[in-house]
């Protein structure tokens, strides 16, 4: 028997048996309602059975005295000898212990409330996500994510104050979706200890009017932002777009920093880099503007083909079979303003559907007034081979983030071919020719130095490729000029490097030979390796001309590789005894950005500056800065 109060299971008024009370004979209590202080109340429903108030138990059904005088251990008891109950009980505990072992945490875990918070704070920062996602209040959020922000920042500087290197800024201009607020992107690339490349993203700043912007506030952020990471002294480039505000913001940096500062070796040479991926976007989207109402009529034609009748589709589908060209095209898609590139596939397969596009004239008026005519036809070709060049360029630089500054030059010399061929072309484009050919000069005089003397560093080209090119696209005489002019640039940066390291290779020298006895350290007995003297000799030699190390490598023989995956900057390290100067400044060199896209993925915006997620407008900068650099360091997530 039960105890006190617990109703036998056998009582004919109940009709239990181990089945369900239906819902006519469980009708709600018209007492008044308490709040349910006890726990037990989760495992009991409270119900009026025969008039009575009872209290059944969810997990076996049996019903139980409910009333203010007979409390609640009756029911306590009964869930401490419950099967039903022991079995719930027993299933969630192995449910809890599995989740816990796949997330890797032990039996003996504790709940921490503020690692909770934080690590919620990094999935937002991570992926994007809005801040009011979660259910706690949008402040707490904002301290959380501000709150990660500044330990991955404390990360960060830690581990670049350990980098013995020097570092080349990014500066890149972003904007919010409404375009009321732009952001300078501050970026270091920078070659690790171990011979690695890598970028790292310091800091988002909102900047005051873009258009006239104030270069004394740009400046004064910048300025700033480099001392407080403290690498002011160890700037070696900075790498920016083309624009009137930004040279004189650079020319600025150069007058006052680096006259109170340790001046480096590139500074006066190579300090100003121009983006070159910004430059190709500007050719690409010249060339397509040349072209501007073949491309409105290809776009005219796609419309009318996508909002066609189902007769005039099917005609469509049955010329697209004739081609072979039924599984590529059964549908088309019409280009995005923003985006270049979609513009430039939108011509690629109109020009591949040509023939499908004339066949298609014969059974529509309409159809024959909105298709390019023949000769524009013949227009977009041949400035579709063009663009053809610049296309695989960009996509080439958008493989990788960080791409050494030797693989750049050949790209440039394939568009300035390929301009070429256009201008001997039919008298009909060259005009349009001439006009590409001047903007490619424009843009390209800038950074034609920098890029040669990267590729003079590659020790599978050297000189013979710089020249061979300019040879080929210039002539012999304009051709000797430029050389000429990259050469002496080249030993004066050398110069500037024998300064820097040969001196302190020169003091050390006399350190140690003061040191030594005065007979010669090959005469020393313990030292009669004809292979260390051989060294010695190399060391002498080298310090008494200089020059002489960098005409040894540029004389010396051509490495036969054509491997894609080539480590250029292994190569240097593993013949850093031999070319130990030469070695440091291609490094150098090597490691310089050529790009700002790096940093973002705006590779193909027609936009001069890249788009801020559309899901942080609003936000305050502060919180704008601490969700886009926290998702950098933290990890980008894999996009599939």
């Amino acid at each position: 028997m039960e105890s006190l109060g617990i109703l036998e299971a056998s009582s004919p008024s109940l009709q239990m048996h181990d089945e369900r009370y239906e819902e006519t004979n469980a009708v709600p209590s018209s007492s008044k309602k308490r709040k349910l202080v006890s726990k037990v109340w989760n495992d009991f429903d409270k119900v009026i059975i025969d008039g009575k108030d009872k209290a059944v138990c969810k997990h076996c059904n049996r019903g139980f005295v409910r009333s203010s005088k007979s409390g609640t251990t009756h029911l306590k008891n009964h869930l401490s000898r419950c099967p039903a109950a022991k079995d719930v009980e027993t299933h969630q505990k192995m449910m809890n212990t599995t989740c816990l072992e796949k997330a890797g945490v032990g039996g003996d875990f504790v709940f921490d409330n503020e690692m909770s918070r934080l690590d919620v704070a990094r999935m937002i920062i991570k992926h994007g996500y809005p801040l009011d996602m979660v259910e706690h209040e949008f402040f707490q959020t904002f301290a959380d994510i501000l709150n990660v922000y500044k330990k991955e920042k404390e990360k960060l500087y830690k581990y670049l104050s350990t980098l013995s290197c020097h570092f080349n800024l990014i500066i890149q201009f972003w904007t919010c979706h409404t375009k009321k607020n732009v952001y300078c992107c501050l970026a270091l690339q920078f070659l690790e200890d171990g011979l690695i490349l890598k970028k790292k993203i310091l800091a988002l700043k909102k900047v005051v009017q873009y258009n006239d912007i104030a270069m004394e506030t740009l400046f004064g952020t910048v300025t700033s932002l480099l001392r407080e990471w403290n690498i002011d002294k160890k700037l070696c480039s900075i790498t920016l777009e083309s624009s009137y505000s930004n040279d004189v913001m650079v020319r600025e940096f150069e007058s006052r920093i680096h006259h109170r500062t340790c001046r480096r070796p590139l500074c006066g040479h190579l300090f100003h880099i121009h983006c070159i991926t910004s430059i190709i976007n500007r050719l690409l989207q010249d060339g397509l503007n040349e072209i501007g109402w073949v491309l409105c009529k290809i776009r005219s034609t796609i419309r009318y083909i996508n909002e066609a009748s189902v007769l005039w589709k099917m005609n469509y589908q049955s010329t697209l079979k004739q081609h072979n060209l039924q599984d590529k095209y059964s549908t088309i898609c019409e280009d995005v303003s923003t985006r270049w590139d979609s513009s430039f596939l939108m011509l690629e397969s109109a020009l591949e559907l040509r023939k499908v596009f004339s066949l298609l004239e014969g059974n529509d008026r309409d159809f024959v007034a909105m298709n390019p005519s023949m000769e524009e036809w013949d227009m977009a070709v041949v400035v579709y081979k063009y663009l053809k060049v610049l296309y695989d360029a960009i996509c080439s630089f958008s493989g990788s983030k960080c791409l050494t500054a030797n693989v750049y030059f050949p790209k440039v010399c394939s568009i300035h071919l390929r301009l070429l061929e256009l201008q001997k072309s039919e008298h009909t484009y060259i005009r349009m020719a001439i006009r590409m050919k001047e903007k490619f000069d424009e843009y390209f005089h800038e950074c034609i130095t920098v890029l040669a003397i990267a590729v003079i560093l590659d020790p599978r080209k050297k000189f013979d490729f710089v020249q061979f090119a300019f040879e080929h696209l210039n002539g012999c005489h304009e051709a000797g000029n430029i050389l000429a002019y990259i050469r002496n640039t080249l030993n004066d940066i050398f110069d500037d490097y024998v300064k820097e390291l040969g001196m302190q290779a020169s003091s050390s020298s006399s350190v140690n030979n003061h040191n030594s006895n005065s007979f010669p350290s090959h005469f020393d007995h313990d030292n009669c390796d004809m292979l260390d003297m051989w060294y010695e000799s190399k060391h002498r030699n080298s310090v008494a001309c200089p020059r002489a190390e960098l005409d040894r490598y540029l004389g010396g023989e051509i490495i036969d590789n054509a491997d894609r995956d080539f480590d250029i900057l292994g190569w240097w390290g593993a013949n850093s005894l031999d070319f130990p100067i030469v070695g440091q400044m291609a490094l150098d060199i090597l490691g310089i950005p050529m790009s700002t896209c790096a940093i973002s993925d705006s590779d193909f915006n027609t936009e001069s500056m890249t788009m801020i997620n559309p899901v942080f407008d609003g936000l305050d900068p502060e919180i704008i800065e601490a969700l886009i650099c926290g998702e950098y360091w933290l990890g980008r997530p894999t996009k599939k």
